[in-house]
């Protein structure tokens, strides 16, 4: 019996320390996969600065954007 209370207590304190272990590796983690999105967020933002995109549109699809918008205003009234 008394063997059996150590066996059990060594178990428990084991799983304890990996479990320990284990929550201080997934802060971690977390922690990197913040600062990785952060930085591809400003990444992201630099690139845009530095270089807005300009799209190439024919008189056709500004005309069809004007009139959409159009449409828009008309039942927005």
């Amino acid at each position: 019996m008394k063997e059996q209370k150590k066996l059990d207590k060594a178990i428990h304190d084991n799983t304890i320390l990996h479990l320990g272990l284990w929550y201080k590796k997934s802060r971690k983690l977390k922690r990197n996969n913040n600062i990785l999105n952060r930085a591809i967020i400003n990444f992201k933002y630099r690139l845009l600065m530095r270089k807005p995109r300009m799209t190439v549109t024919s008189k056709k699809s500004k005309r069809r954007k004007l009139d959409v918008l159009e449409e828009v205003f008309e039942q927005m009234h």
